[in-house]
């Protein structure tokens, strides 16, 4: 099954492991609980650029952006 898909880059100073942050873990969990299986959250650091991606796909694609926006929003407060 093919769903919406979003992309997000969000510039980070430093390359932090998201667990040790815990609202970005936070975010990141609950987003996981509200896809409940359908669909997927991937959230990783550029090799070669200083920017982390978000990239969400779900049945929504106004729930999946607004998401992704949230979760950008944590990282921006948080390691930008």
């Amino acid at each position: 099954m093919c769903y919406p898909q979003v992309l997000v880059n969000v510039r980070v100073r430093q390359k932090t492991d998201l667990k040790t942050v815990p609202a970005i873990a936070e975010t990141m969990e609950k987003v996981e609980k509200g896809l409940a299986g359908n669909g997927r959250l991937l959230v990783r650091y550029s090799g070669t650029e200083p920017l982390l991606r978000i990239m969400l796909e779900g049945k929504d694609d106004e729930e999946i952006k607004g998401w992704a926006n949230e979760i950008a929003g944590v990282v921006k407060a948080h390691l930008a």
